[in-house]
């Protein structure tokens, strides 16, 4: 039956859209996500206690512990591992965790280095605005990956 092979190509396009979706997606995440965490190493924040500082050995543990949580599962699903999709809404459900902390983090420190110092500090800012833009993401990326498929 021809139209039954018709279908047949028609899901299997949509099969490749929608890993490429989720693979575009989870990358953008990574790249939020890493970001952020370089931005943290720029800010007064790391001159207290035993902080991550900007090009520390720490600072690279941190992005190669986080860019491989991310890329060993991503590169296992373009594979074709299909399970490896729910490992990766394991890592972004993970992150969703601790991204909005570090941005209120950030608020209360920018505003009390600005009371209590009288410094603004851009970056801590920065720090926060990034934090939202990474749960941003990782919302978009459980809606685009396990939202309505279109037909």
């Amino acid at each position: 039956n021809i139209e039954g092979g018709f279908e047949y190509m028609e899901q299997t396009k949509t099969d490749k859209s929608m890993k490429r979706r989720e693979i575009v997606w989870t990358i953008t995440s990574l790249a939020v996500l890493v970001t952020l965490l370089v931005e943290v190493t720029l800010t007064p924040l790391v001159q207290r206690g035993n902080g991550t500082r900007f090009l520390s050995t720490g600072m690279w543990y941190n992005l190669i512990w986080v860019g491989s949580m991310y890329v060993i599962p991503v590169s296992l699903y373009i594979l074709g591992i299909k399970s490896m999709r729910y490992v990766l809404a394991g890592v972004v459900g993970f992150w969703i965790i601790p991204v909005p902390v570090i941005g209120i983090i950030g608020v209360g420190a920018w505003y009390w280095y600005l009371v209590r110092e009288e410094i603004f500090y851009v970056s801590l800012l920065i720090m926060s605005i990034l934090s939202l833009c990474a749960l941003a993401v990782n919302i978009g990326w459980f809606i685009a990956c396990f939202g309505k498929r279109g037909k």
